[in-house]
């Protein structure tokens, strides 16, 4: 997956989240919430594919 940003589907925005979360009122957190469910929701799909990052294959040991 390309990298993202915060405000975009990403890990970054699931990592936001998680520390904002005490922080600011819940009705702030839907646009968060919602691009941290997409993001695991496409990670999913792609580890469904197969297309999940090897690093055994790609080292140089």
């Amino acid at each position: 997956m390309r990298r993202a940003g915060i405000f975009e589907p990403s890990r970054e925005s699931c990592e936001l989240l998680q520390f904002t979360v005490g922080f600011v009122p819940l009705s702030s957190l839907d646009l968060l919430l919602l691009n941290c469910f997409q993001y695991y929701t496409k990670l999913k799909e792609c580890e469904k594919e197969g297309n999940r990052y090897t690093p055994a294959l790609y080292s140089r040991e």
